[in-house]
């Protein structure tokens, strides 16, 4: 996969991941222990959630000083970068609802 980016645009795919890791390998330090399928499914979307939802704010904070600093120059895969923002928090927001979705229901090898 070839990925194409201009300026500060690759922070659109670092940032992210970044925060998920981090978001998702906090609880597993602070010792957070959850019982059954459905909480450890619901704990998991959750940190995701919350780690994208830190990403968008990073990256809003870096799109609005970049756009006083040199404007149009910050894409990745040929988009602004500030589109992108809206975009990753589409998805922080679908990976928390989807947290309220039972395991069961998305669960195929029970």
């Amino acid at each position: 996969m070839v990925v194409f980016w201009r300026g500060y645009g690759i922070l659109v795919l670092f940032v992210p991941l970044i925060w998920m890791l981090v978001a998702a390998l906090a609880p597993v330090f602070m010792g957070f222990h959850v019982e059954g399928h459905d909480a450890v499914a619901a704990a998991i979307y959750r940190s995701f959630a919350a780690g994208l939802a830190l990403a968008t704010v990073n990256l809003w904070l870096v799109v609005r000083w970049r756009e006083r600093v040199a404007p149009g120059v910050d894409q990745f895969t040929f988009i602004p970068m500030k589109y992108w923002t809206p975009v990753i928090a589409l998805f922080a927001l679908a990976a928390f609802v989807a947290s309220f979705i039972p395991a069961a229901l998305t669960a195929f090898d029970r």
